[in-house]
């Protein structure tokens, strides 16, 4: 089963991407993350995840498999970056980034 960490915990993703993991039986949502604790509690509260404000501390963490990106998308490309070089797969709301050159250095 793959472990998951939601990172950006606005509209798209508490009401499109946080709900969603219920019905994916094979990954299971352990973290969630927001710059706003009180949007990242609510989104526990929901979930059952472990909170977070500092996307960072859920790179640190071993048991997580993947990073689903539903931050503002001028953010997307360093939040990227960032998860994959932790080793962490990466899945990123859309449109993939703000310009090509983000775009170009998160296929890199």
């Amino acid at each position: 089963m793959l472990r998951a960490a939601l990172i950006g915990c606005g509209n798209i993703g508490m009401g499109g991407h946080l709900p969603a993991y219920a019905n994916v039986q094979e990954v299971k949502l352990v973290a969630v993350c927001d710059i706003a604790e009180e949007r990242a509690v609510a989104a526990a509260r929901q979930s059952g995840a472990d909170v977070y404000t500092d996307y960072r501390r859920i790179l640190e963490r071993k048991d997580i498999h993947m990073v689903d990106l539903c931050v503002p998308t001028h953010l997307h490309a360093r939040l990227a970056i960032d998860s994959m070089e932790a080793g962490k797969h990466v899945l990123c709301e859309k449109p993939m980034a703000h310009t090509m050159k983000a775009a170009d250095a998160m296929r890199q």
